[in-house]
């Protein structure tokens, strides 16, 4: 946890999720970023704001982008795989034009040093 002398009383930074997983209430993510950006500036620190829902869509395609299974993804948001799918397609997309170029790159390595 990041510690301060001038950290409000009592924030504790969490987002999205309590310890286990239990999904916490919209309200208490603002309100929790809230207090997080508050406490950012204070320290001095400028980021850019992002709403819970903003947040829950860059979590979901920092997940994507770095091959975690979409069942995994699914799981962690409360959704089904097919809707991960439909709100997230085009970052599958991506990933598969991603592999289609890590693939021939190997095989055209491949090919080279095996001469």
């Amino acid at each position: 946890m990041m510690e301060s002398k001038s950290s409000p009383a009592g924030f504790t930074p969490s987002l999205i999720s309590q310890y286990g997983g239990t999904a916490i209430n919209t309200e208490v993510a603002k309100s929790t970023l809230r207090q997080l950006y508050r406490y950012l500036v204070v320290e001095g620190i400028s980021i850019t704001r992002i709403t819970p829902h903003g947040l829950r869509h860059t979590h979901a395609t920092v997940l994507i982008n770095n091959g975690v299974p979409p069942k995994t993804i699914a799981d962690r948001l409360g959704n089904s795989v097919e809707m991960i799918y439909k709100v997230y397609g085009h970052s599958f997309k991506e990933m598969e034009n991603k592999a289609v170029t890590v693939f021939s790159d190997i095989v055209i390595g491949a090919k080279i040093g095996a001469d």
